[in-house]
């Protein structure tokens, strides 16, 4: 019998997979031995260090009754081993070493098992809670920092005209001024930021649906697909409770351009997990304030000639490069980097039109 087969490595998002194809019970084992677990582990450690999200490595193997098999694991000591079936699920702890131990279960069995159809003999499956459904909610801007911002405003506006309308611009008016100094230079940074988030969600809704995210504002819609996100970072302070409501996703996309989407709208966690893809986490010492950090046109016209430099290069060292090669360079689109990729398109491309 022969399955179907995908893989997942630690940079992917959490539903991108690359698909092996159809393998049989001997061969799907083979890729479980060697595929690169040491490699993965270490990758998962670098983009710790740069706080930089991962997916956990796996082998899912799937049959037609659309049961699925995952093998996966997030250090050198265990496998853990899930099955999933449209309405049960259930999951192993094996230590690592057990593909080669013949005594107690072990991930050759379970995989063999999965294979043959009797591996419930061996899993203990529990009912999946109804899933649910898709996600139609339009998330705007709350209006508990808009209530709370224009209640301390209006409180110390009416202190003032009480104060100046009693006792005019004399001594007397004084201590009612000077606490609305000190309360303005306490809720200061607190107001800076409110007021800053506020200006940058004001009429925004965000919604999901199968593709990505979709940003509606001042009579503008954006349509921003996973395929174009090139990087989400998620800034806050996190060791300031005084601070720690005021957070946001900032969204790169492939086309140059940068979005943001505070917690004024949506926690930036939900937003990363409905997408379902990795982000990057930046904690600031002080104040989150909103920033695109997006290169100046002089800075985008010097990456682009880099880019056309070094794919220029490419398109030199891939020239005498046979068809085959140059596809399989093509498909594997995460080994390489953008401008190879486009130097063995080019170079395809030409080759067709003679």
């Amino acid at each position: 019998m022969r399955l179907e087969l995908e893989l997942q490595y630690a940079e992917f998002h959490p539903d991108q997979v690359k698909k092996i194809g159809q393998v049989n019970v001997d061969q799907a084992l083979e890729i479980i031995h060697a595929f690169p677990w040491d490699r993965e582990f270490a990758k998962i450690e670098e983009r710790t260090k740069e706080n930089l999200t991962s997916t956990v490595p796996s082998i899912s193997i799937k049959n037609r009754d659309n049961e699925m098999l995952i093998v996966s694991a997030r250090d050198k000591n265990n496998f853990i081993i899930e099955i999933l079936t449209p309405t049960h699920h259930g999951e192993e702890i094996i230590p690592s070493y057990s593909l080669n131990n013949k005594q107690g279960l072990t991930t050759e069995d379970v995989v063999t098992k999965f294979y043959d159809g009797t591996v419930r003999e061996i899993f203990k499956l529990k009912p999946l809670k109804p899933s649910s459904t898709n996600d139609q909610r339009v998330y705007t801007l709350a209006a508990y920092p808009l209530f709370v911002t224009t209640l301390m405003s209006g409180i110390l506006i009416l202190i003032l005209i009480f104060d100046l309308g009693t006792n005019g611009l004399t001594s007397k008016a004084l201590p009612g001024i000077y606490f609305v100094g000190f309360m303005i230079l306490i809720s200061g940074p607190q107001a800076m930021l409110t007021v800053q988030y506020i200006l940058n969600d004001w009429g925004k809704e965000i919604s999901f649906n199968n593709e990505g995210l979709i940003i509606k504002q001042k009579g503008q819609q954006v349509n921003i697909k996973k395929s174009e996100v090139t990087e989400i970072v998620i800034i806050e302070n996190p060791g300031s409770r005084y601070l720690n409501h005021y957070k946001y996703a900032r969204i790169k996309t492939k086309a140059g351009q940068a979005f943001i989407v505070t917690s004024f709208v949506i926690e930036p966690i939900e937003l990363v997990n409905k997408l379902k893809v990795n982000h990057k986490e930046e904690s600031v010492f002080f104040l989150p304030t909103i920033s695109l950090d997006i290169p100046s046109e002089k800075e985008r016209q010097r990456i682009k000639r880099d880019k056309e430099k070094k794919k220029g290069e490419f398109l030199q060292t891939y020239k005498n490069y046979e068809d085959s090669k140059l596809k399989k360079i093509i498909a594997d689109k995460t080994s390489y980097a953008d401008y190879a990729v486009e130097a063995a398109t080019e170079i395809l491309e030409q080759r067709r039109k003679l």
